[in-house]
């Protein structure tokens, strides 16, 4: 098995005495993108992400700063651990593939493992980390603990890769994220009360249009779109009030 060995550091710099010259990726919305990194990682990356990463790794540790959504393929190399540092959350393998969800405004931090071990815990906990294996999915809530990695169908978390979306059970506001950032439009809420409604719905690779009569026949609501604008309201006058 898989042994993972958490450092007392602070910083996620290299210790040696030449700091790394650091890249910032950010993929526009509407693509995705993919990039190979020094030692031959490979990470796609979902619209609207953001990933940091060193122009060449040091000599100690393999790090990289995720701020949205990633599937990794991380090159084996027991010496050198493979840490993602994602909102409040430390992502930590040795070589494996495994997809990590951190959007922001979700306040949590999801990791979806494909093949191998994955290590999840918090920056200030990492002590409390799980340990997830192939087929499971383990959650970090802000300012929470990781919950317990439980079975999952691995095809639907990775599923973006397709423009694919399953969502169970997931806030409005959530998926109107997901769309925003899919087909570069802004959704405005007339009833902000309508943002937390809870819906199961699988979007699958179409267009804007069918995407906003689906989400309309779930929901109730009206859509009108105006260039990159897309309002939201309800048939309902009552609901106004």
């Amino acid at each position: 098995s898989l042994t993972y060995f958490w450092t007392q550091e602070t910083t996620i710099f290299s210790s040696s005495k030449q700091a790394p010259t650091w890249v910032t990726l950010a993929v526009e919305s509407g693509i995705h993108n993919e990039i190979t990194l020094s030692d031959g990682t490979r990470i796609r990356l979902d619209a609207g992400s953001t990933l940091q990463y060193p122009a060449e790794f040091s000599d100690d540790n393999r790090t990289v700063l995720l701020s949205g959504e990633g599937y990794f393929e991380v090159i084996s190399n027991v010496d050198k651990p493979f840490v993602i540092h994602a909102n409040e959350a430390v992502v930590k393998v040795l070589g494996t593939k495994f997809n990590v969800r951190a959007w922001e405004p979700e306040q949590r931090v999801t990791v979806a493992v494909a093949e191998g071990k994955v290590a999840l815990g918090a920056e200030t906990k990492t002590q409390e980390a799980v340990e997830i294996i192939k087929g499971q999915m383990s959650t970090l809530p802000q300012n929470g603990r990781p919950t317990t990695p439980h079975s999952i169908d691995i095809d639907k978390q990775l599923g973006w890769m397709q423009r694919e979306a399953f969502f169970d059970n997931v806030p409005l506001h959530e998926i109107l994220y997901q769309l925003e950032r899919w087909y570069k439009v802004q959704f405005v809420l007339e009833d902000a009360s309508i943002a937390a409604e809870q819906l199961t719905v699988h979007i699958q690779t179409q267009s804007l249009e069918d995407t906003l009569e689906l989400i309309s026949g779930l929901t109730g609501l009206e859509y009108q779109r105006t260039d990159n604008v897309v309002r939201l309201r309800s048939r309902d006058p009552l609901r106004e009030h």
